[in-house]
C-alpha cells in the first residue's frame, strides 16, 4: 500500500496537485508504516486538511483499483 499512496510517480503528482506534498514529504520520508502516516496526519491537522488528505487517499486508492481491474 505504501507504494500506491506515496511511492509511485502518479501518487506524487496527486499529492502535489492537492497542495499537500509540502506538508507530508518530510514525515513520510521517516515514517515506518502507512498507518503511522495516516494517524499522524489525522491527529495533527485541522478539519479541512483532514478532508483533503482522506479524499486524496480515497481517490488514489480508487484509481489504483480501476487500473488493477481494467488490466484483468
Amino acid at each position: 500500500m505504501w507504494y500506491v499512496f506515496f511511492g509511485c510517480h502518479y501518487s506524487l503528482k496527486v499529492w502535489i496537485e492537492a497542495a499537500l506534498w509540502p506538508h507530508i514529504q518530510n514525515f513520510i520520508a521517516t515514517a515506518e508504516s502507512i498507518h503511522e502516516c495516516v494517524f499522524h496526519f489525522l491527529k495533527s491537522w485541522n478539519g479541512q486538511q483532514r478532508i483533503s488528505f482522506v479524499s486524496t487517499l480515497w481517490c488514489t486508492w480508487g484509481r489504483h483499483n480501476e487500473k488493477v481491474w481494467e488490466a484483468s
